[in-house]
């Protein structure tokens, strides 16, 4: 299901970008991503 794994794909990439000065554009960006994805059940994920 696309919906189980998109969460774990963008997670994937978390360790990257907490090691980096993006750290606040990361979260910016995925604030953001779930927000346009509000239909989705991805806030329950968290």
């Amino acid at each position: 299901m696309l919906r189980d794994r998109e969460p774990l794909a963008i997670s994937a990439v978390l360790p990257e970008a907490l090691g980096s000065r993006n750290r606040r554009a990361f979260i910016l960006g995925w604030a953001y991503y779930l927000d346009a994805f509000s239909s989705y059940p991805l806030r329950t994920w968290l």
